[in-house]
């Protein structure tokens, strides 16, 4: 028999069943199968290696001994080893054991085809050629180069279908060794090149490809090109390129329509696809709503209305999974719409949504395109997770801002309500009272100017009543019935509310004032009614400096000095006729056990009652030289209160709002005939001081009174006496001159003469009645020394003259 030795180096198939394999092909044989490393004095070596270093290490140390080599790498990466050391076999495990033995057999024996006996056993396209002219091609390289057959390849060169792309050298790919230009020639390259080229198929197509080129030993002259079609690498990679590019654009945010047609933009350039919709997904509705979608998509053939999320088929599979879902055929979410494509992909968007893409015209599924369309979701859904938290962000930064902004507000606006309640409550008449609320307002941070209107409950009539020193239109109009100023107004009186313009200049009602709110810098306005239970007492009208909508705790606060403002012009209005129509004014004092007195008491302070609001409960001013936390500490320890508010605090004096539930002295006081005009305690006594309209009527007043609280005493009796009141020193004044004093008097005043600087000379008001300055300064000292003495020496009685 004859003998046969194998050795096989690496991880081999077992030495029993490769030598009954050989038997089986020749039972002359006797098969001697060996391990180890050593295979130069064996008949052929079986060598198994899955690394390439690996590999080029066992062939080197051979010599010339046949080798058969198992590329166990999975890859087919070996290959190119195998031509460059022009071993005898080559195969992979898939090819089994008989091929294997086979193999075997015919290099130990040296059956094999020198050059090209492994050419059609390698797994990619491969091509013998002989100075760049095709010799023989396999069955991948004949598909791949769009050839009909092999005997189409025989004798033709390579370059009639492949284009050198030189850029490649960027990529450490030397040029190509043939073709015009390609600088070198097969004889002066390397014995391994490697490099780019472009492929021009016969139908067409082009590809890219990259040659791997080897002049190895054993080939007779003949070079062997492996041909790796790597264009959709390319694809890939280009793919890669523009999800960046496009990445960056949607960082950027904007609207929801404007991301979604970016997304759009970005999965037909990434994806190649050249009909891409994208649709957004209500989380409350469920729904889904087509935000965005390319050209090549005809939005007459798509439902731009929402869709249901409990459509079936590939977007439910989609969004569901969160994967990308490949589908075939014309499809839409709906089915009596058709999308239009023949196939492509549906792409989820996290819970943002997702995107339908596909193409009208067969274009296969390719690998690199599914792998882009993976690596485009994670990023898109990256993106959009990030946008969605920054958007968040930027709201609660915004509600945050917006909270600060109303706590300045209202901040402010306290402020300013407890500077004008301090001056309010000290206004003894009520122009005196609304002047000083139209001033504190008037210029300030927030409000431009401020004025009051006075509302006629017989005539139903609106009038201006106290303005600020500026011309504006708005004040005449307020009279109109059917301007929105009038309008705003009733409003408040009507619904006893804060009521407001949010927007002058934006609201068609008030485009007549448009003009006026330019010219005087306001944007909004804002009616506070002044009321009490007794009825509206008018309408505190602020316009602010830019457009606003008021929070509700803005409108309480403005609601609140409202009603103090309302309560003290009703009180002004109240004590007003009582001290001018004369009568008598009574002290009265108290040793009982007053509520006044037990509060004194406990502050160890006086008390002073400022005024009463009459209702159910009753309101009480009070005042005391301490802090109003104070005094609100000590009236909320009395039985009789129910709540006690601060309203003015100055450190070391208040005024606080005290409720009741009933306050038999002020109800006594007034159920008996009189009226009382302020009360003082202290914690031995509390002193009272009514008015009474006659003199008559003083004994019966305090007989009752002693009725019902029998410490009451009459500590003093005063006559009281009209005021003086604005009208009353106009009528003296006009009786104490004569008409052309009176002019040249009335002619300074409003031309602005007692104004600092003076705004006119005595010399110009002189021009303007056509008269001598010396004269005109002659009735203007007169008028002056008339008025002085009407308000200094009130007992004056001169006559015109």
């Amino acid at each position: 028999m004859n003998r046969m030795t194998v050795c096989v180096i690496g991880d081999g198939p077992p030495s029993a069943a490769l030598r009954t394999r050989l038997g089986a092909i020749d039972p002359a044989i006797d098969a001697e199968i060996i391990e180890g490393t050593d295979g130069s004095r064996a008949d052929c070596a079986l060598v198994v290696a899955t690394e390439t270093e690996t590999a080029r290490a066992q062939l080197t140390g051979l010599g010339t001994t046949p080798v058969v080599l198992v590329d166990d790498s999975g890859t087919g990466e070996l290959a190119i080893l195998a031509v460059d050391y022009g071993v005898d076999g080559y195969l992979t495990p898939e090819a089994g054991m008989d091929v294997l033995a086979v193999q075997c057999h015919r290099a130990a024996r040296g059956t094999a085809s020198a050059g090209r006996r492994f050419l059609h056993a390698l797994p990619r396209p491969s091509v013998v050629h002989r100075e760049n002219r095709l010799v023989d091609a396999n069955a991948a390289a004949v598909e791949l180069l769009g050839l009909t057959g092999r005997d189409d390849a025989y004798g033709r060169q390579l370059s009639d279908w492949l284009e050198p792309i030189h850029p490649a050298r960027r990529h450490g790919v030397p040029s190509p060794p043939f073709g015009s230009g390609a600088g070198g020639t097969i004889e002066d390259a390397p014995p391994t090149e490697r490099y780019l080229g472009r492929l021009h198929r016969p139908d067409g197509e082009r590809r890219r490809v990259e040659v791997t080129t080897t002049h190895g030993r054993g080939l007779d002259g003949l070079s062997v090109s492996i041909l790796e079609d790597v264009t959709e690498r390319h694809r890939y990679e280009i793919g890669l390129g523009r999800i960046h590019t496009y990445i960056r654009q949607l960082i950027g945010g904007g609207t929801e329509r404007e991301v979604a047609s970016r997304i759009t933009i970005a999965v037909a350039e990434v994806l190649d696809y050249a009909a891409v919709a994208t649709y957004g997904f209500d989380r409350d509705a469920g729904t889904f709503t087509l935000r965005a979608w390319s050209e090549a998509v005809d939005p007459d053939t798509i439902d731009t209305d929402a869709l249901e999320f409990d459509a079936e088929g590939p977007l439910q599979d989609a969004f569901v999974a969160g994967t990308v879902v490949p589908f075939h055929g014309a499809y839409h979410p709906e089915p009596e719409v058709t999308f239009p494509v023949h196939q492509g992909l549906v792409l989820p968007l996290g819970n943002a949504g997702l995107v339908v893409a596909g193409s009208p015209e067969p274009d296969p599924l390719t690998n690199g395109r599914r792998q882009l369309s993976y690596t485009l979701v994670d990023i898109l859904e990256a993106v959009l997770e990030r946008l969605h938290q920054e958007a968040e962000r930027r709201e609660r930064d915004e509600r945050r801002a917006e909270r600060t902004r109303q706590l300045e507000r209202l901040a402010h606006l306290d402020e300013t309500v407890r500077g004008v309640v301090r001056a309010a409550v000290r206004a003894d008449t009520r122009e005196a009272l609304e002047r000083t609320v139209v001033d504190r307002f008037t210029g300030d941070e927030l409000y431009q100017f401020a004025w009051i209107v006075g509302h006629d409950d017989l005539t139903d009539r609106l009038h201006a009543r106290t303005h600020p020193a500026i011309e504006s239109a708005v004040f005449d109009r307020v009279a109109t019935p059917d301007d929105p100023i009038a309008a705003l107004a009733r409003r408040a009186i009507r619904t006893e509310s804060v009521t407001v313009t949010a927007d002058v200049l934006d609201d068609n009602r008030w485009r007549r004032h448009r003009r006026d709110a330019l010219g005087h810098d306001y944007r909004s306005v804002i009616a506070v009614p002044l009321g009490t239970h007794h009825g509206v007492m008018g309408v505190l009208l602020l316009h602010l400096r830019h457009p606003d909508e008021l929070v509700a705790q803005e409108r309480a606060v403005l609601a609140s000095v409202g009603e103090v403002i309302g309560y003290l012009l009703h009180d002004r209005n109240r004590t007003a006729p009582q001290l001018g129509s004369g009568g008598v004014s009574l002290e009265l004092r108290s040793d009982g056990d007053l509520l006044f007195s037990r509060l004194a008491a406990w502050l160890d302070t006086p008390v002073s009652l400022r005024g009463v609001v009459p209702g159910t409960p009753h309101r009480l001013f009070l005042t005391a030289e301490t802090s109003a936390d104070h005094l609100v500490e000590a009236a909320t320890g009395i039985e009789q209160v129910h709540a006690a508010t601060p309203v003015v605090d100055e450190g070391d004096r208040c005024l606080v709002r005290v409720d009741v539930e009933r306050l038999h002295l002020v109800e006594a006081t007034g159920a008996f005939g009189g009226a009382l005009t302020a009360l003082t305690a202290d914690s031995l006594e509390t002193a009272v001081i009514v008015t009474l309209d006659a003199d008559d009527a003083v004994r019966p007043f305090v007989e009752r009174l002693q009725e019902r609280y029998p410490g009451m005493r009459l500590h003093a009796r005063r006559a009281k006496s009209a005021p003086e009141t604005a009208e009353t020193v106009r009528a003296r004044l006009e009786s104490a001159c004569t008409d052309r004093q009176l002019e040249a008097l009335r002619l300074a005043y409003y031309s602005g003469y007692y104004e600092w600087p003076h705004a006119c000379t005595t010399a110009a008001l002189a021009d303007t009645l056509g008269i001598a300055a010396t004269t005109y300064q002659y009735h203007l000292r007169t008028a002056e020394r008339r008025l002085l003495e009407t308000v200094f020496d009130p007992t004056t009685d001169r006559q015109a003259g």
